[in-house]
C-alpha cells in the first residue's frame, strides 16, 4: 500500500490557556497543501513493525509513523507485521506538521486495509494521543481546531491560490516557544476572537488579499518575521498567501496549492 501524506499550514493560531496535560487549548484554522510524504506500507510475517526513512531521523521506536501502527497494532492484535518505509519530501521540524501526517497516513491506510471501520470518534481518539495535529493531519482540507487539536469543524474550502513556502534551516522548539508565550502579558483573547472571526468571513466570500491580511499567529509576538508572511505553527516555516502565478527561483521557496484532503491512497496492494 502507498499513500501520499500531505503537509499543513496554520492560517491563524491563537494559543489560549495550558491544560492540566500539558498541552495548551488552541483556536487554529488549518489548511492542508499538496506538498506531500510517500508512505509505503507492507505486510510481513514477523509479528514486528519496522520503520524506514530516507531522512535521518529520531530513533524507531519515537517516529510517530512507528507510534500510528503500534496503537492500532495494540487493539488488533494481529498475527502478522508490517514495515513502513517514509520518503520525506516535506521538511522537518518546520510547523508544516510533516511527522503528524505521516502518522495519519499510517492509521488512515491501516484502517482501510484492514477493513477495521473505525468511527470518526474512535479515529480522533487514537489520533489525538499521538499529536495535536494527528487529527487534522487525518482529514485535512480547511478545518477549524479546537481543545489541544482534537475538536475539528470543517469550514468553506479556499478559493485557487497558491502558498508560497520559505524553509529556513533554524529549528524553533515548541515547548520552548509555549513556555515563552505563557510568560507574555499581552495576549488579547477578545481582539483573537475578532481576528478569526475576520477571518472565516474572508474565506467565506472567497477573498485571497482578505485571507492573507487576516491570517495571524501568536507565536509571531516572539519569532519576527518579514512583512507579508505568516508563521505556520511554531515555525520556523513562514508562508505568504498570492493569487497569481510566480516564479521564485530562491532554493529555499517551495510553491504549493491548497487541497481538501490530508491523505490520499495511490496504491491499495496489500500483499
Amino acid at each position: 500500500m502507498i499513500l501520499k501524506s500531505f503537509a499543513k499550514i496554520n492560517l491563524c493560531l491563537e494559543i489560549k490557556n495550558k491544560r492540566d496535560d500539558g498541552f495548551h487549548n488552541l483556536n487554529t484554522i488549518m489548511q492542508s497543501i499538496n506538498l506531500f510524504d510517500l508512505i509505503k506500507i507492507s505486510k510481513i510475517n514477523l509479528n514486528k513493525i519496522f520503520v524506514e526513512c530516507n531522512k535521518n531521523m529520531c530513533k524507531m521506536e519515537k517516529n510517530l509513523a512507528y507510534k500510528a501502527a503500534k496503537a492500532i497494532f495494540d487493539l488488533i492484535n494481529p498475527n502478522f507485521g508490517i514495515k513502513i518505509e517514509i520518503q520525506k519530501n516535506i521538511p522537518i521540524g518546520a510547523g508544516l506538521g510533516g511527522g503528524s501526517s505521516n502518522a495519519a497516513a499510517v492509521i488512515f491506510g491501516l484502517n482501510k486495509v484492514l477493513n477495521l471501520n473505525f468511527c470518526k470518534n474512535k479515529i480522533i481518539e487514537i489520533c489525538e494521543k499521538l499529536g495535536a495535529d494527528v487529527p487534522f493531519c487525518y482529514y485535512g482540507g480547511t478545518i477549524m481546531c479546537q481543545g489541544k487539536g482534537e475538536i475539528l469543524s470543517r469550514i468553506n474550502s479556499l478559493p485557487k491560490c497558491k502558498f508560497l513556502l520559505k524553509i529556513s534551516n533554524q529549528k524553533n522548539y515548541t515547548k520552548k516557544l509555549f513556555k515563552q508565550f505563557d510568560n507574555l502579558k499581552n495576549n488579547n483573547l477578545k481582539n483573537n476572537n475578532l481576528k478569526i472571526k475576520m477571518l472565516k468571513k474572508a474565506i467565506l466570500i472567497g477573498n485571497i488579499d482578505k485571507i492573507s491580511q487576516k491570517c495571524f499567529n501568536d507565536f509571531e509576538q516572539i519569532i519576527k518575521i518579514p512583512p507579508d508572511w505568516h508563521l505556520t505553527g511554531s515555525g520556523s516555516a513562514i508562508f505568504k498567501i498570492i493569487n497569481k502565478e510566480c516564479k521564485y527561483l530562491e532554493k529555499n521557496i517551495i510553491i504549493c496549492e491548497p487541497i481538501n484532503y490530508g491523505v490520499e491512497i495511490i496504491e491499495s496492494n496489500w500483499n
